[in-house]
This record gives C-alpha cells, structure tokens and sequence, in this order.
C-alpha cells in the first residue's frame, strides 16, 4: 500500500540518479512477491520521500545524505527484519523484509513510546503534584501531532522523541553523564537531538568541578556527531543538503520557504503555534515562576530547534515536535504555578 500524503506546505524536492540505487518501483514491485504480501507501506509526500531513504539502508541498499547518516536505527530493524525474513521465506528473503519493516519500526516505535511516557511522567510529577495531569501531559507524546503524522510511515521521528523525553528525565535528575550519553545515541538516530546538549549547560557554576563536569559531558554528543561523519566519510559537519560546513557551504533555500516573506512567515509560525496548541498558554504561564536559569535553558532549547527548522528543514511541525518534552514541562510548571495562585486567592 502507498500512501500519498502532502501534509507539509512548501516541501523540496531533490534530485537523484536512480541509476544508483534501487527505486521506489522496484521497491514496490519487489514487496509483492514471497509469502507476505500487501503489508508494505510507504509515503510519497509531496517531492519528498524520506522513508524510501531509510528503507534502503534497512535493506543494505545505499542511501544519500543526509539520510545516510542517520544511519542506526534503521541498519537496526534491517537485521531483526531480514533475520525473521530468513525463517519466514528463505527464497523470497528480501522481499518479505520489506513487508515487514513497517510492523517491526511499529512494535518498537510502540515499546519505546511507552518507555518514553513513563519517563516523561517522572519527570512531569516532580513539577506538578497532581498525577493525573501528569499523566495527561506525558501521554501527550503520543497522541501529539508529530507522532500522529509520523508513526504510519518509516520515520525516525518518534523514536528521536522518545529519546528527547528519556534525555530530560535524565536531566531533572541531574545525571548529566547519563544525559549525555542519551543524546549522544539520539546524534545516531537523528541529528537534531544535539541540541539538547544545551542542558548539559545548566549546571555551569564558575569553579573547576562544574567546567570539568561539563566538558567531559559536551565532549560526548560532540564526538558522537563528528564521529558518525568521518565514519561515513562525509564532511564532518554536514546537516542537509548543501551544509557541508567545514568547506564554507551553506544553503539558505529552506529559510527562504520560512521566512522570504510576510506569508511564509505567518505560515511558519502559525504551525508552530499549532503543533502545541493551547499548551503554549500554561508555558506562557510558567515564565513566572522563580527557577529563571532552568526556564533560560528551556527557552534556549525550544528556540535553537525552531531557528534549526528554519535553517534546515522544509518541514515544520513534526520537526518542532521533538521540544514535546520540553513544552510538557514547561506547561507543568505553569499549572503548578497556576493551581499555587489559585489556592492562595481562595485563602
């Protein structure tokens, strides 16, 4: 099954030589033979086509930046589904891989939201002492609308949130070695959690300790960025099409599409807005409280995401949505904040 979707405004295309890698036809027409049939399914949004990317690495086929080098999770469910693809139809292995990766990145995808939640709750209760809108919020991630969009599709969307909600667990817990080894494998998944690297800031206090405990954490994420590019010999601080920073390349088209003018820029925001909803009035709420520096940090977070969506990414809310955690907790502490002030006017 394909299904066709153009969910997202103002999407680029790219161009490839389909003489380099299996296509989407050859794809489609390979998922028809073997034992299971009628289980593939794959999006064509708009002139993009992200999941075929990582279908291919999944099926040890090569792929192009920048999907090359998101390269684990999919090289991940590619060995689970070729080595249950061995026990279920040795003649038409390949073929019945490609049948069921969908359902494989699903249960997984579902194993890690659950984690994901259950984290996230933690995290949530020790800012709101009402469990129920703890939970409310927390479960929140999966019902939210990057999740939604996503979750169908071979995507490594929801797993960079679930790994965005363990990351912030792990912070207001304050083990930043924990934290930064969580985002150190997200840099795998998916470039975009680098950013949460930026609470590994938080705990900076003008003394040797502290400057030693933060390098030590940074130098993590860090490596394992450039890392993975070297590996992949590409430029070692490569982001999308036409980033390759180190030789002085940068490319502003995705800005353009934001930001060029008055209506793209009414449009971009208007689905920022929307990709949140109401929950941006309770974050709006908890700018009130005393802790600034732990609201500077996630303030600095949501902005640099949004700023790296402007920059890099056509599109705009299944992207935002990886701040989910953050704007949870955000919206945490200003219904905490709220229900004080309600209660102490009722005194």
């Amino acid at each position: 099954m394909i299904t066709f979707s153009n969910f997202s405004i103002l999407e680029k295309g790219i161009q490839k030589n389909k003489n380099l890698f299996i296509t989407e036809k050859e794809m489609i027409d390979l998922s028809s033979h073997g034992q299971l049939k009628a289980f593939f399914v794959e999006e064509y949004n708009a002139a993009s086509n992200d999941g075929f990317e990582y279908m291919k690495m999944a099926l040890r086929e090569e792929s192009i930046e920048p999907f090359s080098i998101k390269v684990l999770y999919p090289k991940l469910l590619g060995k689970i589904a070729f080595s249950l693809a061995t026990l279920i139809d040795k003649k038409h292995t390949k073929a019945t891989a490609i049948n069921i990766l969908q359902p494989i990145m699903g249960f997984f995808n579902s194993i890690f939201l659950l984690i994901a939640v259950f984290f996230l709750f933690l995290t949530l209760k020790r800012y709101l002492d009402d469990e129920l809108l703890s939970w409310l919020l927390a479960l929140g991630l999966i019902i939210g609308i990057g999740t939604i969009r996503t979750s169908q599709f071979f995507m490594l969307d929801v797993i960079s949130y679930s790994i965005g909600a363990i990351a912030l667990y792990f912070f207001t817990q304050a083990k930043y070695f924990y934290l930064s080894i969580t985002i150190a494998i997200g840099i795998l998944v998916k470039e975009i959690l680098i950013i949460y690297s930026l609470l590994l800031l938080y705990p900076l206090k003008y003394n040797k300790k502290s400057i030693s405990l933060i390098i030590v954490t940074l130098i993590i994420p860090i490596l394992s960025f450039i890392g993975l590019r070297l590996f992949m010999a590409v430029d070692p601080l490569s982001m999308q099409y036409g980033w390759n920073i180190s030789q002085g390349e940068i490319d502003l088209k995705y800005f353009v599409s934001h930001l060029g003018n008055l209506d793209f820029a009414f449009l971009f925001f208007t689905q920022i807005f929307f990709t949140f909803g109401l929950l941006w009035i309770f974050v709006i709420y908890s700018l009130n409280t005393k802790d600034k520096k732990l609201l500077f940090f996630m303030f600095g977070v949501i902005i640099s995401v949004i700023f790296a969506n402007a920059l890099l990414a056509s599109k705009v809310m299944r992207i935002i949505f990886i701040t989910y955690p953050i704007i949870a907790l955000l919206s945490a502490i200003g219904i905490a904040h709220l229900i004080k002030v309600n209660k102490e006017f009722n005194l």
